[in-house]
């Protein structure tokens, strides 16, 4: 599981399967009206974000992939590279994979009923629409 914060489009190369993970801004960040003590804020808190989530999130918790081979994450607006991100091998993989069956199958979720679980997803996308209200 790869996971990306922020207003980024990433093209992600796993085993021959292409993933592409795209967060769309629709209206200018209101910070660019801010004035640039603002925007260098912004600017440094998402470069913070970056590292921190730039590895691979497995077991619940942030790890390297097998290789330590990265990808370059491109700017859309000028094309130039600010960030790096772990490329997962098919070992890294098989290891997500292996610990989401077991979370999973350990999990009260997959003996839940049809409503119960309908009524966690409908919290969780009430949840990603008003980030604010958490």
């Amino acid at each position: 599981h790869v996971q990306v914060e922020g207003s980024l489009s990433v093209m992600l190369l796993l085993g021959g399967a292409t993933i592409r993970y795209t967060n769309s801004v629709r209206s200018p960040p209101r910070c660019l009206s801010a004035g640039a003590g603002r925007l260098m804020s912004v600017v440094s808190s998402a470069k913070e974000t970056i590292a921190r989530t730039s590895r691979l999130f497995v077991d619940n918790a942030y790890i390297e992939a097998e290789g330590r081979t990265r990808l370059p994450v491109v700017s859309p607006a000028d094309g130039r590279n600010f960030a790096s991100i772990s490329h997962a091998s098919a070992a890294d993989v098989d290891r997500a994979v292996r610990s989401a069956r077991a979370c999973f199958d350990g999990s009260n979720w997959p003996r839940s009923s049809t409503a119960d679980r309908a009524g966690v997803l409908r919290r969780i996308a009430a949840m990603l629409r008003h980030p604010e209200k958490l």
